[in-house]
């Protein structure tokens, strides 16, 4: 589903509805590179989605979604999507994707030290919730900590950066990017899709726990 945005001007506010149960609005502010976001259950029922509050992600012909086979611990699989488009010949914006400018040594020594506090937390995971596999685990930690329970009328905050540049805002790892022509005008979409197959990543014990939320 998606939801049109226009990049003309430096401030903006949105509103738009998810099956008519989840709205969300957002102003973003091109100068200052920030997007505040508000999502709010609308509905008369408990709701629960899996909203990664820490970046938007650039968007691809798949859209992201969570297999064992394109699992990367380093990506913002449940953020919201920005498609930006030519505003006179209404083509899509491809994404472009680079490493990091950062030095070697620099690097590694961030990835290890990264690496070595996510993988003791990813063992620690493992035996609370009697996981077997290595990058279900990963799967199943990532879901369950951007599981999002929405009460009716309550509502989520928060504020994601916007750089074009740096669209998932990380500092290591692969930066996708979209690159524009100075003078051009773009609008852009914002899209937010869940796969209900993603929640066979859950252990029973979780998914009976979601149920009696």
């Amino acid at each position: 589903m998606n939801y049109k945005i226009y990049l003309l001007y430096s401030f903006l506010l949105f509103s738009f509805n998810l099956s008519g149960q989840i709205k969300i609005e957002w102003s973003l502010n091109v100068i200052k590179q920030k997007a505040d976001i508000i999502i709010r259950n609308e509905s008369n029922k408990n709701v629960v989605i899996p909203i990664d509050t820490t970046s938007l992600q650039a968007y691809f012909s798949d859209d992201q979604i969570i297999k064992e086979s394109n699992w990367s611990e380093n990506y913002p699989f449940f953020a919201l999507a920005l498609q930006i488009y030519n505003y006179e010949n209404q083509e899509r914006v491809l994404t472009n994707s680079s490493a990091p400018y950062l030095d070697v040594d620099e690097l590694n020594l961030k990835k290890d030290s990264i690496s070595k506090k996510y993988k003791d937390k990813i063992n620690s995971w493992k035996i609370k919730n009697r996981i077997k596999k290595e990058n279900i685990a990963q799967i199943n930690y990532y879901l369950v900590n951007n599981l999002r329970f929405l009460e009716p009328k309550d509502e989520l905050k928060f504020e994601v950066a916007y750089n074009l540049r740096n669209i998932t805002n990380q500092e290591i790892g692969v930066h996708d990017s979209y690159i524009l022509e100075k003078g051009k005008k773009y609008f852009g979409f914002i899209s937010f899709r869940t796969d209900r197959t993603i929640y066979d990543f859950l252990t029973d014990d979780q998914k009976k726990s979601i149920k009696e939320v």
